[in-house]
């Protein structure tokens, strides 16, 4: 029986071994490994503890291990690279030695310029409260409280609201943000006092949106000399609401038709979007009065994120500039569509491993093992 144990054993700290070293390529200075479980040997149990250190500066990458998890808020003032292993690997069928995400269940804020972001699980949303972030493969629940310039916001699967108030500044400017390839489950509003031009030069494409706001609000609510383009947008709200008129007549005002704000001030270049919302005559070359039904697999997919991919053949494909297919998993411009799980882009794993029982008689243990690398 201990001998068993000691084989068990043995064959978890190589696993271990060498996952650290597929992830890191070789340990170094700048890269640490994160992992809240000690067994996992890890540098830090905690990102909290790896931001606080001394050793760690800006610049280092923090590999945050399957399983991790981090159940208190965190202020991230270090410009650093997080990458976690990704999300929803098992119900996409994604095979890996471990399946565990690495999950904050904190809140998370960063504060620091430069700050990415990519392959994890957040349950309590997002402040990004300075310039140049990005964030990418993540699954965010609770939404993004919005500030900074120059945000990369993309291949994520978003539920709730990216907003720039609550506890962000009178102002709360976000600037030249790119926004693409991701599945939100909310809106995108701009609620601070200092009018339209806080949320000024974004590029907003290929993104699933399905939001269901209260009453006559919009999914898309004042954005200012942005690009918004190869979008699916819905407003799901069903209701409607009406006005009696003086001549006896009524008019309807549909919820759904609330997709994407407009004033002629604005300055807003509106094209090849694919929306629920009635006729608009300045939105160019876009699909109107679409439902989920006709556009999306919606009931018809197998996994979660399945349920917002384009059907093919379907109004999304060609609908976009250029021919291209709207949507989050479309593309234009070089861009990337969306990837289930959001497993980080090169990032290799571990999918399958035959370790022997027993060492040989030089007391070696013959190994093999199968890689794959996300593209």
């Amino acid at each position: 029986m201990v001998y068993n144990w000691r084989r068990t054993t043995m064959k978890k700290t190589i696993l271990m071994g060498i996952a650290a070293l597929v992830v890191c390529g070789s340990v170094n200075a700048t890269s640490w490994r994160v992992c809240s479980k000690p067994e996992a040997g890890a540098n830090f149990l905690s990102v909290a503890d790896a931001v606080a250190s001394n050793s760690v500066f800006a610049g280092d990458t923090l590999y945050i291990e399957p399983g991790h998890y981090e159940g208190t808020e965190i202020n991230i003032t270090k410009s650093l690279v997080l990458i976690g292993l990704g999300h929803s690997l098992t119900i996409n069928d994604i095979i890996t030695m471990d399946n565990n995400e690495a999950v904050f269940s904190g809140g998370v804020t960063l504060s620091a310029t430069g700050t990415k972001v990519l392959g994890c699980k957040f349950l309590n949303g997002i402040t990004s409260d300075s310039d140049n972030l990005e964030i990418a493969g993540c699954y965010i629940n609770g939404g993004i409280s919005t500030r900074g310039s120059n945000t990369h916001l993309h291949n994520c699967y978003i539920i709730g609201t990216l907003h720039n108030d609550l506890g962000m500044g009178f102002y709360a400017t976000c600037l030249s943000w790119v926004v693409e390839n991701n599945i939100i489950l909310g809106s995108i509003q701009n609620r601070a006092y200092g009018g339209r031009q806080n949320y000024k030069d974004w590029i907003l494409r290929n993104n699933t949106i399905v939001s269901t706001p209260q009453s006559n609000q919009f999914v898309v609510h004042e954005l200012y000399s942005s690009q918004i383009y190869n979008n699916i947008i819905f407003n799901s709200n069903p209701s409607y609401e009406t006005t009696n008129n003086p001549d006896q007549t009524i008019d309807t005002t549909w919820y759904k038709d609330f997709t994407i704000s407009y004033l002629d001030e604005d300055n807003n270049n509106v094209s090849n979007n694919i929306l629920s919302s009635k006729t608009q005559a300045h939105f160019f070359n876009c699909t109107f009065n679409a439902t989920v039904e006709d556009v999306l697999i919606w009931n018809d997919a197998n996994t979660l994120e399945e349920k917002y991919k384009h059907k093919t053949p379907g109004p999304a494909v060609g609908a976009g500039v250029n021919g291209t297919t709207c949507g989050a998993y479309g593309a234009v411009n070089g861009g990337r569509a969306y990837q289930p799980a959001g497993i980080p882009q090169y990032r290799p794993y571990i999918y399958d491993a035959q370790i022997d029982e027993t060492p040989s008689s030089n007391n070696t243990i013959n190994a093999s093992f199968k890689i794959k690398v996300q593209q």
